[in-house]
C-alpha cells in the first residue's frame, strides 16, 4: 500500500515563487530518483481604475505542455467562479467587469494540460486586490427648490463604502447634521425645517475594505 505525505506549511496564498520535487522511499528506507522539477504559478497584479491587472509565471513542466488558462474569480479567497479563458502563451488578463458593490475582489489561474498522458491541471497562488474608491463630492444641491431634484447632499462614485461618517456644519461652526451609517442630507434640521441658504461645511470619513481611511 502507497501513501503521500506532505510535510510542507508554507502558506501557498503568498506571491512567492515554490518548486519541488519527489522521490519515492521503499519499506526499506532506499530512497529512488527524484521526480522532475514542479514549480507553482505565481499570480501577481493589482488594481486599476475601474479594473483589476493579472499577471503569472508560465507553467510549464508537463511534457505535454499547456493547453489554456483559465481565470477564476470570487468576492472572497474561498468560492472562487471560472471568469474566463486566457491563450498559452498569454499570461496577463484585465478584469473590467466589475461590480461597484465589492471593493475587494480574489483571483486565481488554473492551467490546464494539452489532451495526453495525463489530462492534469495546476492551480496558481491567490490574489487579492481591492479597488480605491472613485470619490465625487458635488459643491452643491437644491432640497427646498426643484422637488425629486438634486434633492440630497453625498459623496457619490465608484467602490465607495456604503457606511461612512458625514458631518455638515454652518459658518458659525455649529454642527446641523452628522450621520455614521451613510445616509445624504436632505437640507434639513434635526426638527426637519430647511436651513437658510449659505455655505456649509463638511467632512466625511470612509473607511474602505482594506482599512484605509479617506
Amino acid at each position: 500500500k502507497s501513501s503521500i505525505n506532505t510535510i510542507d506549511t508554507v502558506n501557498l496564498n503568498e506571491s512567492k515563487y515554490y518548486c519541488y520535487k519527489i522521490s519515492v522511499e521503499d519499506a526499506c528506507a532506499n530512497e529512488g530518483v527524484l521526480s522532475n522539477e514542479g514549480c507553482i504559478m505565481v499570480l501577481n497584479g493589482g488594481n486599476l481604475k475601474r479594473a483589476n491587472g493579472l499577471r503569472w509565471n508560465a507553467y510549464g513542466e508537463w511534457p505535454d505542455s499547456v493547453d489554456h488558462y483559465e481565470v477564476f474569480r470570487g468576492t472572497d479567497s474561498v468560492n472562487l467562479a471560472f471568469i474566463a479563458n486566457v491563450d498559452n502563451n498569454v499570461r496577463t488578463f484585465v478584469d473590467t467587469n466589475l461590480n461597484d458593490t465589492f471593493l475587494t475582489y480574489c483571483y486565481r489561474v488554473k492551467a490546464v494540460e494539452k489532451d495526453g498522458q495525463y489530462n492534469e491541471f495546476a492551480w496558481s497562488s491567490l490574489l487579492c486586490a481591492t479597488q480605491e474608491p472613485l470619490i465625487y463630492i458635488p459643491n452643491a444641491f437644491s432640497p427646498e427648490l426643484s422637488e425629486g431634484v438634486n434633492d440630497f447632499f453625498g459623496p457619490k462614485g465608484a467602490f465607495v463604502p456604503l457606511e461612512f461618517k458625514m458631518s455638515i456644519y454652518n459658518r458659525w461652526g455649529q454642527r446641523v447634521y452628522e450621520t455614521t451609517q451613510g445616509d445624504p442630507w436632505s437640507g434639513k434640521f434635526a426638527d426637519q425645517s430647511y436651513v437658510p441658504d449659505g455655505v456649509y461645511l463638511y467632512i466625511i470619513e470612509k473607511t474602505t475594505a482594506n482599512g484605509e481611511t479617506y
